[in-house]
């Protein structure tokens, strides 16, 4: 008979005197509790236990405490001495940013709501009642301007909408899910090619901002042969947002490198997204990956903008396994960097069989609790 623990972190309050009674009851009550919140298609916490006796990796698993989605992680520990210690982490996500982002979508909407409808109004009356000293051509002209201006509108509360979508799938779990269930094979060189060209078909910045983007502007070093393990739709996003950003916050005229690279560690690769912009104040620094926090600059806070781009894109390249940092000087220009595993096949193998729960669960850890099985 195996000696076992289990750990568990109270999450934020949330049924925490049921949490507390699970200690002197051990397992069966702790996954009587989980397994109250649990949906069908839930990974059911015995199976979750299961998995965790023989994988390395930690096993994930999702419940509901008090009404709350709480996601969680289960993992054994082996000592010496035979014994087993089975780790539970519940961490529950932060909503104050999501919460935040809901009154911007509210209040977003319920803006371009009012402004298209007046500007529909508008045109409307001039398409109806046509001054007379109005020309055809000047008529079509002003028409123009104003379905521009829609134009913009929706296109902000589209970016939103995208904005609002992926911070959802962070906060709720389903972000890790979605990089490790699209996770593959990534040809850097090609990739970021095709990635380019995609571009040019695209608006990347808000139509207002009179911002130009081309092959001229754009410049990419890559060699060949750096194949990383990525969601190629998750670093879209990513690398979409950098050089949204790296085009809105530089002029016209200067170039925006994409530059690849193999990590001296031998086991990553590094993507940096360098402009020759406007740059980023030492004092500011810490304000870049914030939600909804911007820098205060005039060159930067006179553009269009919600703060929440790099923030999600932080997470997203986390959930992928890798990590974004940045190293800018005020007016000399920014460099945005990702870094990324390469591709390792045995690794994949290996993630395969054993139902790749690479991801490792972060939280807080309350008092152990023996039970014996």
């Amino acid at each position: 008979m195996a000696r076992c623990w289990w750990t568990t972190s109270l999450p934020g309050g949330c049924s925490a005197r049921n949490l507390r009674t699970c200690a002197p009851r051990g397992w069966a009550r702790f996954a009587g509790l989980v397994r109250a919140g649990q949906g069908d298609a839930a990974l059911d916490i015995d199976a979750a236990r299961t998995q965790s006796l023989k994988s390395a990796n930690p096993v994930h698993f999702s419940t509901r405490l008090g009404g709350v989605h709480v996601p969680g992680a289960v993992a054994a520990l082996y000592e010496r001495d035979g014994a087993v210690l089975l780790q539970v982490c519940m961490q529950p996500p932060d909503w104050t940013p999501l919460t935040a982002l809901m009154d911007t979508l509210r209040a977003e909407t319920h803006s371009v709501i009012s402004a298209t409808r007046g500007h529909a109004d508008l045109i409307t009356k001039l398409l109806h009642n046509r001054p007379e000293h109005i020309g055809a051509d000047a008529l079509a002209a002003q028409v123009a301007g104003l379905t521009e201006i829609v134009g913009a509108h929706m296109f902000r509360l589209d970016a939103l909408m995208n904005l609002f979508e992926r911070m959802e799938a962070a906060l709720t779990g389903r972000l890790h899910r979605e990089a490790r269930r699209l996770r593959r094979r990534v040809r850097l060189d090609d990739w970021l090619e095709d990635f380019l060209d995609d571009t040019l078909d695209e608006t990347l910045v808000d139509p207002e901002a009179e911002r130009s983007y081309d092959h001229e502007r754009f410049a990419l070093d890559c060699p060949p042969g750096l194949d990383i393990a990525a969601s190629p739709a998750h670093l879209r996003n990513v690398l979409r947002d950098l050089l949204s950003n790296a085009v809105l916050y530089s002029e016209d005229e200067t170039p925006i490198m994409i530059q690849a690279r193999a990590a001296a560690d031998g086991r990553h690769a590094c993507i940096d997204v360098i402009d020759r912009g406007y740059g980023i104040r030492a004092r500011e620094a810490d304000r870049v990956f914030a939600p909804f926090q911007r820098a205060r600059q005039p060159q930067i806070i006179s553009q269009f903008g919600y703060g929440l781009s790099l923030y999600v894109a932080r997470a997203e390249v986390e959930a992928m396994g890798g990590r974004m940092w940045f190293d800018s000087e005020e007016g000399m220009g920014s460099t945005f960097s990702i870094k990324l595993p390469l591709w390792d096949e045995a690794r994949h193998r290996r993630d395969e069989d054993n139902g790749d729960n690479s991801d490792a669960a972060e939280g807080a850890y309350a008092a152990f609790a023996p039970y014996d099985e």
